[in-house]
């Protein structure tokens, strides 16, 4: 018997929830805010390769936004960040641990680490909602 897909909760600082699915294409983690998924079916991070500053191909962060123009990030981003509509792309190192979300709007900012250990060459998507 196979197992299509496994989904659970748990609790993380301040019992703050946290909603967490695997299946044998995706993982994500879902904090009611803000969702990363790995995209294993997304080619882009090898069709489109950028390699970082030791020659090793980067992984790919495509970041999911109502409107992509109001937000900057930093943290380790190799290369010219690519703004399209609704998505924004940003090139990373493997195990590349977090990123800085800044909302030009709001003038906030925030340091979002990533629940999963980044590949290299691997598409993940950073999902911010409007909660």
């Amino acid at each position: 018997v196979g197992v299509d897909a496994i989904s659970g909760s748990m609790y993380g600082p301040k019992e703050k929830k946290y909603t967490l699915s695997f299946s044998p294409k995706e993982v994500s983690i879902n904090d009611g805010y803000m969702r990363f998924e790995a995209l294993t079916y997304d080619l882009y991070a090898r069709t489109n390769e950028r390699m970082d500053y030791n020659g090793v191909p980067c992984a790919v962060i495509r970041v999911k936004v109502p409107m992509s123009t109001n937000y900057t990030f930093e943290g380790g981003i190799v290369g010219n960040i690519i703004y399209r509509p609704g998505e924004v792309i940003l090139y990373v190192p493997q195990e590349t641990k977090s990123i800085v979300v800044k909302n030009k709007q709001y003038q906030s900012s925030m340091k979002y680490t990533f629940p999963i250990k980044v590949e290299k060459q691997t598409v993940y998507q950073l999902t911010i909602g409007d909660k």
